[in-house]
């Protein structure tokens, strides 16, 4: 069979080809589908952990509040343990290079939730909450960072400006969430939390549980429900009217769903459109078997008329296309490797917050059962065509002879195959097309080239104060503002597009208007920036005036809102000279000006109200 196939080896090298691309690029999808779906987390039972949070309304908030982490607790029947944090970036020095690292202020029960063990020392233990500052450090910025010090414990490293004493370091490959490279403990306390009263400050957390093992999954949604009615009955009786606990709902999801996100249904398509290209594939191939098959009817007559069964000449076409297949799934899986070590140099933005992808013995299983598949696939119609060959016709017909009727009607149904995939495949790719031209022509509100961004984190007993805070952002901008090729330089408290939900959220009221409960509040994203920052970021002005000289952090009673602003909460009417109030302080905050619209946390939403 093998100098069967070397007589034709053009067939060979396009199956190949062909095969090596289709596959490859099946393989590559299943590696991320492997990695980020199908791979269980990395953690002691990944089943039963889950990502709580509470829901208001139409949407909510993800995570919750200090108050439901102890409420949580409690309820020792349907969760085996519970756990809180919340993430930061901390500041790093005393090292020749000081750096900027991700952090996440986390509960003692938060090593323990997850089932992970310290590579070295140990973990946070409870009541550490308020005593000396503690760290723990990753794999990676241990390894990196400080060299793989076998005697790290003990050893203090300054964040913020405070000397945090190390107590142990986290095993390689845990990375909740996702880019940690320091816990430490949160500081928060059940006394600060309980009772929940109107007038509390509340914190917010984001919060994971260990489900009880004698709580089947399904029944978990009816649990929570209860869990729900629970916490609303500790809010205080004044607020029982109010919109928020009406609507207020706590519920569960697996962990694994959440880190997966908005990824998976992305990955799906995509697993089923390289799947369609790799099934027109196989019908291309199946056609150009079928041709030869043509070709070699009066063999395979001679061959029958010497004593072969039609079953050993279908066998022995088969073992044919699985021969063909087999190169083609060997390049298709070193396409697919290569693809994936791409994939983990370049990480695009999408997939940053993901596990690395791998090419593990699922991966390569898949990818020999999908060659194997793919070589019985096209070659299905050439041994049924072997299997119809007629020894008299075909010792009688020329050579060439274009085969048998049912041959012809079986190449034309695989063009209409071919055709009927390829315009499913077309009709995706223009709207996919079309899609991605909307998103590149949206209108950001501002023009991003030539802009440059930097963060700085200032925190420590140096800027403590209002006053340091400004001292330190007025004498580096004046440093940036004389460097020759900048134009501008202006300071803000968030950038748009910088992530998801870049800006802080308020809910206020409209002076002059009758008061309403929290729940039924207009909402509004809140940004702080300096007087430059429209004219540096070129957000033009519809009515009234930006910030001037006038405008400080001494009188901040004034403020800036944006199109959808006016539009949403006024609708005809003028927004300037207008007031609103939020918070416990009721200070009216004048509108003095409108600006256009820009873009937020995602190009495809539509644009929020802003202040």
């Amino acid at each position: 069979m093998i100098r069967v196939l070397k007589r034709d080896p053009a067939l060979w090298i396009t199956a190949t080809l062909t095969l090596a691309v289709c596959i490859g690029a099946n393989t590559t999808v299943f590696s991320l589908v492997n990695s980020i779906l199908l791979r269980p987390l990395p953690y002691a039972d990944p089943g039963r952990l889950y990502w709580v949070t509470e829901r208001t309304g139409g949407g909510g908030m993800e995570g919750g509040v200090g108050a439901d982490y102890y409420s949580l607790r409690k309820m020792r029947q349907l969760f085996a343990e519970v756990a809180a944090y919340d993430t930061l970036t901390l500041n790093w020095s005393g090292v020749e290079k000081p750096e900027q690292l991700d952090a996440a202020q986390v509960t003692p029960s938060f090593f323990g939730v997850l089932g992970v063990r310290p590579r070295i020392g140990r973990y946070l233990a409870e009541g550490e909450e308020g005593r000396d500052p503690l760290a723990v450090l990753s794999y990676s910025f241990w390894r990196n960072r400080l060299g793989s010090d076998p005697a790290i414990v003990g050893k203090t490293i300054a964040l913020d400006g405070t000397a945090h004493n190390v107590i142990g370091v986290m095993p390689q490959g845990f990375d909740y969430p996702h880019g940690t490279q320091v816990w430490r403990p949160l500081p928060m306390r059940e006394s600060t939390e309980l009772p929940r009263a109107a007038t509390r400050r509340m914190r917010r957390v984001y919060m994971i549980a260990r489900i009880s093992p004698a709580i089947p999954a399904e029944a978990l949604d009816g649990e929570m429900d209860n869990v729900t009615r629970s916490i609303r009955a500790e809010y205080p009786k004044e607020l029982a009217a109010d919109h928020f606990l009406k609507t207020m709902r706590v519920i569960a999801m697996p962990l694994s769903r959440r880190i997966t996100g908005d990824l998976r249904p992305a990955l799906v398509v995509l697993s089923g459109a390289v799947g369609l290209v790799l099934l027109i594939a196989c019908a291309n191939l199946a056609n150009l078997l079928l041709v030869r098959a043509s070709s070699r009817r009066r063999e395979l007559a001679v061959r029958m008329a010497l004593g072969s069964t039609l079953g050993r000449l279908a066998r022995q076409v088969l073992i044919e296309s699985l021969l063909l297949a087999l190169p083609g799934g060997l390049a298709g899986a070193a396409l697919a490797a290569l693809a994936v070590k791409f994939l983990n140099t370049w990480t695009p933005l999408v997939l940053q917050r993901y596990p690395v992808v791998t090419m593990d013995l699922r991966t390569l299983a898949f990818t020999f059962g999908l060659t194997l598949g793919t070589g019985i696939v096209f070659g299905v119609a050439p041994a049924l065509g072997s299997a119809g060959v007629n020894i008299q016709e075909s010792l009688k017909a020329s050579g060439s002879a274009q085969g048998t009727l049912g041959a012809a009607h079986l190449r034309r149904l695989l063009v209409v195959v071919e055709l009927g995939v390829s315009l499913v495949l077309l009709i995706g790719a223009g709207l996919l097309a079309r899609s991605f031209l909307n998103l590149a022509h949206t209108e950001l509100g501002f023009p991003a080239e030539n802009l440059l961004t930097l963060r700085v984190n200032l925190t420590g007993p140096a800027y403590a104060s209002a006053k340091s805070q400004t001292r330190y952002f007025d004498n580096t901008l004046a440093g940036i503002r004389r460097l020759p090729m900048v134009r501008g330089a202006a300071a803000a408290t968030d950038l748009p597009l910088s992530g998801e939900g870049p800006y802080s959220g308020i809910a206020f009221q409209v002076t002059g208007r009758a008061p309403l409960p929290m729940g039924q509040r207009p909402e509004a994203n809140v940004t702080l920036v300096g007087r430059e920052y429209f004219a540096v970021m070129g957000i033009p002005l519809r009515s009234g005036r930006l910030f001037d000289i006038e405008d400080s952090p001494k009188s901040p009673d004034n403020i800036v809102v944006n199109e959808a602003f006016a539009r949403r909460i006024f609708g005809g009417e003028d927004p300037l000279g207008r007031s609103i109030f939020w918070g416990r302080d009721d200070t009216r905050r004048l509108i003095v000006g409108v600006v256009g619209n820009i873009r937020g946390s995602a190009l495809g939403e539509d644009v929020l109200p802003l202040v």
